[in-house]
């Protein structure tokens, strides 16, 4: 009953704060002509409707993983963007990613799972961070930049895949935020312009917040 009633309040905190981003307007340059009407930049209006059960768990069975109750939540209310519609996510340094749908947060996690376990690539992604459990749900592909949550606690990090050559340089695994919805509620400040969160890093919490979790399977 217990596990029944938590799950019940963290699908209607995902909703609550979905709604609440539904309706902030898009952060865009002059030049973006289409999205200059007041009523056609609403980030919600960019938004797929959520996707099925069954397509989440094909998704864990053919990556042999659990995601995190929140993610499972996130991809339930919105699966993915809308074709040829701005980005709608964002990473540290103002990175814009599209919102993967399900079937393309399981194609991308598979291919670089391949990737990182191929012998003639394992040095560059282990050098690069990447590790089993992480699943973008957010990507840039020009920059390789995903946005990842963590299957083992739900962590959200930012990821620099070694295969775009710019990505040598860069930081590769970067921590976000502790959870989706933290992450969230950054998002909902970034476009509200109350803080400037993917610029100066994750969110401050209450100096009585307990410590990170260590990463570990429940």
């Amino acid at each position: 009953r217990f596990l029944s009633s938590f799950l019940v309040v963290m699908a209607n905190q995902l909703s609550s704060l979905l709604r609440g981003l539904s309706g902030r307007h898009l952060r865009v340059s002059g030049r973006s002509a289409a999205l200059r009407d007041e009523h056609s930049n609403l980030w919600g209006s960019f938004l797929n409707d959520g996707a099925e059960l069954e397509a989440i768990e094909e998704a864990e069975r053919k990556l042999k993983l659990q995601f995190p109750t929140a993610l499972r939540e996130f991809f339930l209310l919105a699966d993915g963007q809308k074709p040829n519609s701005p980005d709608l996510l964002m990473a540290p340094k103002n990175r814009s990613l599209r919102f993967l749908s399900v079937k393309e947060a399981r194609d991308l996690t598979r291919y670089w799972t391949d990737m990182s376990e191929s012998p003639l690539e394992t040095r560059w992604w282990r050098e690069a961070g990447w590790q089993t459990g992480y699943v973008p749900i957010g990507y840039a592909p020009k920059l390789g930049i995903a946005l990842c949550v963590s299957c083992k606690v739900g962590r959200v990090l930012r990821f620099t895949s070694p295969e775009v050559q710019a990505s040598l340089s860069a930081s590769g695994v970067m921590h976000v935020a502790d959870s989706l919805e933290d992450y969230l509620a950054d998002l909902d400040d970034h476009l509200s312009g109350a803080r400037q969160p993917f610029v100066l890093g994750p969110k401050n919490r209450k100096a009585n917040a307990p410590p990170p979790r260590p990463e570990y399977s429940i």
